[in-house]
């Protein structure tokens, strides 16, 4: 008699998983033209890039949110760290990341590896996807899986997808493709569907922005990187004709903006949406012209979540021009990137030593994944290589279709953990994957006992109840649905207050 090996979370849900990324190994690399970068160019580059990454955030955090339903009013600015810069959730997860990339010498980490970086390094400042996915990964659910909008309420719309993507495009210069490859390995922790295009088309940009400096070309490249069935290439080019269509007017061509696209009253679903933001981040720089802080001004007044818009716009336009067109400007600059945020990670960060591991993961990336020529002249070290052209690697599948391949593995993947034995983590996750796929009653009255166990083990996790009620109450309806199912089976969520971390200092 043979034996049918039973699916388990190793097995069935990452194969489904890897169906829907089995794209992103089936493209080639044929180069399009041979580029060329000598080692300090591309270090002037990149720290330029983060830097100006670094401006937008830090210097937007002030209009974060502030300007929802009409723009802002920011009439003149000044880049400037004068005080140095500091982790935020916006640069901080991609550093944990990076740290981890360049220790391990491996550009694609594992899931098991991402999860223990997850555990040991964040705490506390991890909002909505972000969030989310960590409360997934302490009921053992692994990366990607953490991102996957059938599993993951805020994943199919939330800008993880663009704010953790700047530093993998920036480490793939030249490669778009492999930009993407990167960048969805990692943003997928946290996200899927239209985000997913998000991070395709926004680190294509990153990554020729070493070599581009039109931006029309930039977003053609980022177009070409997108499902053009999907809502977010429809953005774009809606993006890109209101701004052609009010030159010098992007007041009005905001006010059309929202009328298009905010569709929630401003609330969570619209400021933390793909929808807007991307926008903003393209209307910013096609009105900015590549300056960078005439740039980063608009990035603000679009509002929503400006420090997003403008951290991805300082990264391309930084990238383009290098750190020494910083230092020309006179902007003030402090080489300190302080730690506040993350346990157990470097105290002692600078600018520099995160763009130099940024630089050497990018010379990687040139020789394993481009076949980078290293030729040694008077110059130092150039890199030459094959450049890729854009392309799209993860289209876009319908959610109808992508739960249906998803509901068989999930279902034995809740058998599984309903009949073996196993910690809390386990069985509070088969009634977790039970809730997500309406499949509760099935199993209650397959496994009345082994059932009641799991839904108590499942009530010491109560933080995914409480982020469930938050994102109800902001309008999420994949929220709703989740509660729903919840009621039908007895379960009953709590309101907790935000986790706090470990008070640090931070600076004024």
């Amino acid at each position: 008699m043979t034996t049918i090996p039973r699916l388990t979370t190793n097995t069935g849900l990452i194969i489904i998983q890897a169906i829907l990324f089995a794209s992103l190994a089936a493209h080639s690399c044929e180069g399009q033209n041979t580029l060329r970068i000598t080692h300090a160019r591309l270090a002037d580059q990149m720290k330029g890039g983060l830097v100006g990454q670094l401006f937008g955030n830090l210097n937007g955090l002030v209009h974060e949110m502030a300007y929802i339903h009409e723009p802002g009013s920011v009439e003149s600015y000044t880049p400037d760290l004068s005080d140095g810069a500091w982790t935020n959730d916006d640069t901080d997860i991609e550093w944990i990341y990076v740290y981890a990339m360049q220790e391990s010498d491996n550009l694609f980490l594992s899931p098991e590896h991402i999860m223990n970086l997850w555990k040991e390094h964040i705490v506390d400042r991890s909002f909505f996807a972000t969030g989310y996915s960590k409360r997934l990964m302490e009921i053992g659910i692994k990366p990607p899986l953490t991102g996957n909008r059938v599993l993951n309420p805020f994943a199919d719309f939330n800008i993880a997808g663009h704010f953790l993507s700047e530093s993998f495009g920036m480490i793939a210069p030249g490669l778009p493709k492999t930009a993407g490859r990167i960048g969805l390995h990692y943003t997928t922790v946290c996200i899927d569907g239209e985000p997913a295009q998000m991070t395709q088309f926004f680190t294509a940009i990153y990554s020729m922005a070493f070599f581009e400096t039109d931006i029309d070309y930039l977003l053609d490249v980022g177009l070409s990187s997108i499902d053009p069935t999907s809502s977010f290439y429809e953005v774009i080019q809606a993006t890109r004709k209101m701004v052609a269509e009010n030159p010098n007017d992007w007041r009005q061509m905001r006010r059309l903006l929202k009328e298009r696209y905010s569709k929630h009253d401003g609330e969570l679903r619209d400021r933390n949406g793909y929808e807007l933001n991307g926008a903003a981040t393209v209307a910013a720089l096609l009105y900015g012209k590549g300056d960078l802080a005439e740039s980063l001004r608009l990035a603000f007044n679009f509002g929503w979540d400006a420090d997003n818009s403008a951290a991805s716009v300082g990264t391309i336009l930084g990238t383009m021009n290098g750190y020494q067109r910083v230092e020309d400007q006179g902007w003030r600059v402090k080489d300190i990137y302080y730690n506040i945020t993350r346990l157990n990670m470097p105290l002692n960060e600078t600018l520099t030593s995160f763009a130099d591991r940024l630089t050497q993961l990018a010379v990687k990336t040139l020789l394993e994944e481009g076949g980078a020529v290293v030729e040694t002249g008077t110059d130092g070290a150039t890199y030459i290589f094959e450049g890729q052209s854009p392309e799209n690697i993860l289209p876009l599948f319908p959610m109808d279709k992508q739960r249906e391949w998803m509901h068989l593995p999930l279902t034995f993947e809740i058998d599984r953990l309903l009949t073996s034995p196993g910690r809390k983590e386990d069985r509070a996750r088969a009634v977790y994957l039970a809730l997500a796929t309406g499949s509760g009653k099935d199993f209650q009255q397959k496994y009345p006992d082994a059932w009641d166990e799991a839904v108590q083990a499942f009530e010491e996790f109560p933080r995914i109840g409480s982020i469930i009620l938050a994102a109800e109450s902001r309008g999420i309806a994949a929220a709703s649905a989740l509660r729903e199912s919840a009621d039908e089976m007895g379960i009953e969520f709590v309101s907790l207050p935000r986790l706090q971390g470990p008070a640090r200092w931070r600076p004024e």
